[in-house]
């Protein structure tokens, strides 16, 4: 007798724990919002879209540059997530012609909204992520102002040809794609490939356009 009360315990016990893992499985992931903060040195310059190469410099070098700011991060499942990154940003890129080397400086404001994938690496995890993003300038400087600044709103001319120079994009349309890697549960490593793929501004001037693109290298410290 002793022995089949024991017998139905047990049963008892395995089934209502199999219950309980099945429930903790079904209920192991809860969606939930994260933000971070982040920031690191980029590496950017421009490339033009334009019907002559009059209008172009000779050579266009990328320069170093630097991005701030956050991110929220939207955990839809353990692996998928939508994220949102605002990154203040300075840019910087050596134009070199016939005249001196100008170094054009611009600041602005990166916005991405992307979609990533986390892949797990043992305690540690890989995340790619991509979608759209927009580059804002809010002002642009030219080391050598004989060196015309293609994110000038001044129209000028161009000094070998004497064709015009319209003024370029203020604000870009392009896609980014994000690598990133958590160290650990508050650090990650990123690198932001982005590419400027319209002008939504200067529509008028249709023959010459310029088209950022950038490397950033990020640490993020999540909040």
């Amino acid at each position: 007798m002793r022995k089949n009360i024991f017998t139905i315990i047990s049963l008892i016990i395995l089934i209502a724990s199999a219950d309980a893992q099945n429930a903790d499985s079904s209920d192991l992931f809860r969606q939930y919002t994260s933000w971070s903060l982040t920031a690191g040195p980029n590496l950017g310059g421009y490339r033009y879209n334009l019907q002559s190469t009059d209008y172009a410099p000779d050579h266009i070098r990328p320069a170093l540059g630097a991005d701030a700011g956050a991110a929220i991060s939207y955990h839809i499942t353990r692996n998928w997530r939508l994220q949102m990154t605002a990154l203040a940003t300075i840019e910087r890129a050596r134009i070199v012609t016939d005249e001196p080397t100008a170094v054009i400086t611009t600041g602005g404001t990166d916005i991405m909204v992307q979609a990533g994938y986390s892949f797990d690496l043992n305690n540690n995890s890989l995340q790619l992520l991509a979608g759209p993003y927009t580059h804002f300038i809010v002002f642009s400087h030219s080391s050598n102002h004989s060196v015309a600044n293609p994110y000038s709103r001044t129209s000028t001319n161009n000094p070998r040809t004497d064709n015009p120079i319209f003024a370029l994009g203020d604000l870009c349309a392009g896609a980014a794609m994000t690598l990133a890697v958590h160290i650990d549960r508050k650090w990650q490593m990123a690198v932001d490939l982005k590419w400027g793929i319209t002008d939504l501004l200067n529509v008028d001037s249709h023959k010459l356009h310029v088209r950022p693109y950038k490397i950033t290298l990020r640490a993020s410290y999540s909040l």
